[in-house]
């Protein structure tokens, strides 16, 4: 006979005390009384694994060997070493004795006698009584000791922290890691004055070679998000932030089961309990300020962007890699469902790319839309379904079986009373012992209760289910005729209820997923009637001050323009009168060879033989900076900035990318060349009035236009009238930056499609909340002519300009550099614009 041995404990302390080494002895001496052999793999053992789990590696193995038809008898000390639920307990019971093994235990060796049987049935339920009860113990323990300031609720001490190793617990052995508190508090403040975002530091951490405190080289945003929201680096420990519960949202029915059906939910702030004030790593003040801007930032969150209509939204995933699937639209209007596998890294947590293609949305909206349709036309598929789902759990004779062993548990338990009650009253037991024993069968009588009921409402489920099971047929006759009619809305309701059927689609499968747009704000509504712009006739007009006009853009190539009379004059640099070597430039001197530069599209050799040859045409003995000087100048070369007039300035803000060099198309497609897809993104203010630009910044493409607006708003000399922007800019911290500099400035921006008015809507009204209010009363239509925000075809028209003119790129390689060409090629565009610049009539 092969014999198998399992032993648990629950913690590791008791697995430190060498409590299943007795286990296991004892189960030992008992096989070699009986005369079994035990072979060494066959012993198996759980140390420091929950009772109340089935997740535990050597009961793994052990059911694995069993379902091989390997072992004939299990050795177990009780009940309540193979599990404390007991529900489980008749799992695995049924499960090894269906397999022909069978199950001892050696306080109480069980028979198939009903009495046994019935034994077994009620230490497994005090099993899972006392379980609850030393739970419950340990929780109330935990808090008291948490209110009184002696414990930390820490399992880990966070980044940037230590603990008493042989005290980690306590809150008097917390001190500072200085080489991560720095970091911790460089975090801090690139967050919050530096108006990064989670992706951004990620890249920056991992750009900078910081690992996680468990030494992962790449950053989840989940852990970032942790990391800025505990209160414990403003000083103050708390215990109850979080609890936890069953999983909200729906798995992917395609990825693989997690370790863990639990979830987090923060706890309110009241239910926080203080367990202890430790050395700070950074101000209540700054801890604040990054509390704000989180809330701020959830409110515009891209998972609240509903501007596209996405029949699956949330409910796509993946058929080759499990993951989920994003819903997004390109520039041509084109709706996807794209696997989270084909973004970086940094999102997908996946090293390789996911090889699916894109799924079209409308034609797989349309499939799930008709196959949901034909189930509900043919009911008996769903009954058919509903049979064999729950048919062969819970039989009827099955119930029945146990309803009668619980009763017969029941009459025993009160038989058992009554005796001891007879007891009593003949002098056999004390009045101590009576009530000690009496307690403990009317707390077995109500647990035996408990499962009654249980049992009954299985039961009444089961009847339930029959039932509905019937009555399908009608529900699909009833609902069957406002198929063909029904709304989106309706059918994004009905969508979940075929999201459980088993992927029949290559590469698709239904399952959780985040359904966003990548656009910044609300579609505004011209775009968003896009699919009806094709039958309205394109403007035409006239340009009724031609003559000038074109010899302006005859001027905007002469050098004469560029190479001004000024800039040789002062074409040398002035002595200086400090310590180092004397330049031989002025800085306009360098300014005009880098603005020709910009005009004609030129590298710097390019322009140096330029310079050289306008200098001998005009006769002129100057020396030519060559190309060296010239990227070095560049570097630290200022740029003097646009003078605004005295009149307030209306700003129109907008942003683009420009591209950094790197292979062109021909290296890639001929040689496989990797190009560098990386570029920046240039902030342009322009004045709505005269058409110039009268700020510029240039950020990488993780700064969000919105952390710009400071930066633009110092370089306007002038005050501000108006600020107009796209939904970008629709953020508390963009209102609070203009009223910051120009409180009277109006700021026309469109506020989000799922914006709401503020709690001082009805009192004392924002801008924001006026906005809201005229859109609910004119539309989207009506609130841009009011508001005048059509003008901001104005800074879209100088962006176009930008990349028809200056180019779509950069040339420089350093970040000094680029923001000086920048610079120089705006005053470029504005100079050209001072040569002349149309005056339109409208014909058609």
């Amino acid at each position: 006979m092969k014999a198998a041995l399992y032993a648990r404990v629950s913690t590791q302390r008791q697995a430190q005390a060498q409590t299943v080494e007795q286990q296991i002895e004892r189960l030992t001496g008992h096989a070699r009384q009986q005369g079994w052999d035990v072979l060494a793999d066959l012993v198996f053992r759980d140390d420091g694994y929950s009772g109340a789990s089935l997740r535990r590696p050597g009961l793994d193995r052990l059911r694995d060997r069993a379902t091989a038809r390997s072992l004939d008898l299990v050795l177990i000390t009780a009940p309540d070493r193979l599990a404390r639920n007991y529900v489980h307990q008749v799992l695995l019971l049924e499960e090894l004795q269906g397999h022909g093994c069978e199950v001892q235990f050696l306080d109480r060796p069980m028979s198939q006698d009903p009495h046994d049987q019935l034994l077994l049935q009620i230490r497994g339920a005090v099993a899972e009584y006392e379980r609850t009860l030393i739970t419950e113990r340990m929780r109330r323990g935990r808090q008291r000791k948490l209110e009184a300031g002696v414990m930390l609720p820490w399992t880990r001490a966070p980044f940037g922290y230590r603990v008493d190793p042989d005290r980690p617990r306590d809150p008097a052995g917390v001190r500072i890691e200085e080489a991560e508190a720095a970091i911790v508090r460089e975090m801090f403040a690139w967050y919050a004055d530096e108006a990064h975002s989670f992706c951004s530091l990620a890249r920056l951490l991992e750009q900078r070679g910081i690992r996680t405190s468990t030494g992962l080289a790449r950053w989840n945003l989940a852990s970032i998000r942790g990391l800025l929201t505990n209160p414990a680096y403003a000083g103050q420990v708390y215990g109850n932030r979080w609890h936890r519960r069953g999983t909200l949202e729906r798995r992917s029915a395609t990825a693989p089961r997690k370790h863990s059906a639990m979830s987090r939910v923060d706890a309110p702030r009241a239910e926080w309990i203080l367990a202890a004030e430790i050395p700070p790593l950074v101000s209540q003040e700054q801890f604040d300020r990054v509390q704000a801007r989180l809330a701020s930032n959830r409110r515009f969150a891209h998972r609240n962007n509903k501007a596209h209509p996405y029949l699956l939204r949330g409910l796509v995933s993946c058929g080759l890699c499990g993951l989920a699937c994003l819903a997004w639209a390109n520039m041509h209007r084109y709706r996807y469902y794209s696997c989270t596998g084909k973004l970086p890294a940094l999102f997908s947590h996946r090293e390789q790319k996911c090889p699916s293609r894109l799924s079209p949305a409308g034609r797989l909206d349309e499939l799930v839309w008709s196959d949901l349709c034909d189930l509900l036309s043919h009911p008996e598929q769903a009954s058919q379904a509903l049979a064999r789902a729950h048919g062969g759990h819970w039989l009827p004779q099955e119930l029945q079986a146990r309803q009668q062993g619980l009763r017969r548990g029941q009459a025993s338990l009160g038989q058992q009373l009554e005796r001891l009650t007879e007891a009593y009253l003949a002098g056999v037991v004390l009045l101590d012992e009576y009530w000690r024993r009496r307690g403990d069968l009317e707390e077995r009588q109500r647990q035996l209760g408990e499962q009654a009921k249980q049992l009954e409402a299985q039961a009444d489920r089961q009847t339930e289910l029959a039932g509905l099971s019937s009555s399908l047929e009608d529900f699909c006759c009833r609902v069957r005729q406002g198929l063909s009619e029904a709304t989106f809305e309706q059918r994004r309701s009905l969508g979940p209820c075929c999201s459980s059927r088993p992927p029949g689609w290559p590469g698709v499968g239904c399952g959780r997923g985040e359904a966003s747009s990548p656009c910044r704000g609300p579609l505004v509504p011209f775009k968003a009637n896009a699919a009806r712009r094709h039958h309205i006739p394109k403007q035409r007009h006239r340009v009724t001050n031609w003559a000038e006009y074109d010899a302006g853009l005859r001027a905007r190539g002469s050098l004469t323009v560029w190479f001004t009379p000024e800039a040789v004059e002062a074409w040398t640099a002035e002595p200086r009168t400090g310590r180092g070597g004397q330049p031989v430039y002025s800085a306009l001197a360098i300014a005009t060879a880098l603005t020709l530069r910009a005009v004609f599209r030129l590298a710097l050799r390019q322009t140096e033989g330029l310079i050289a040859s306008v200098l001998q045409l005009l006769g002129l003995d100057l020396p030519v900076p060559d190309h060296s000087t010239l990227s070095r100048r560049a570097e630290v070369l200022e740029v003097p900035r646009p003078k605004a007039g005295s009149a307030p300035v209306h700003l129109l803000v907008d942003s683009t990318g420009l591209r950094l060099c790197g292979p062109g198309e021909w290296l890639e497609e001929k040689h496989g060349s990797k190009r560098r897809r990386a570029w920046r993104v240039l902030h342009l203010a322009t004045d709505a009035d005269t058409g110039l630009i009268v700020a510029s910044a240039l950020t990488d493409r993780d700064a969000d236009d919105g952390s710009q607006v400071g930066p633009l708003l110092d370089q306007v000399d002038g005050l501000v009238a108006s600020f107009t922007g796209d939904g970008a800019y629709d953020r508390d911290d963009v209102y609070a930056e203009i009223a910051a500099r120009h409180p009277k400035a109006a700021v026309i921006v469109p506020p989000r499609a799922n914006a709401v008015p503020s709690d001082v809507a009805e009192t004392t009204p924002t801008q924001r909340d006026a906005h809201l209010q005229c859109i609910a009363k004119r539309g989207r239509l009506g609130w841009q002519r009011a508001s005048g925000y059509n003008t901001r075809a104005l800074v879209e028209a100088d962006v176009s300009r930008w990349k028809r003119v200056i180019g779509d790129g950069l040339r420089s390689q350093t970040d000094g550099r680029q923001a000086t060409e920048v610079t120089i090629a705006a005053g470029v565009l504005n100079r050209m614009l001072d040569l002349g610049r149309p005056i339109y009539v409208r014909i058609t």
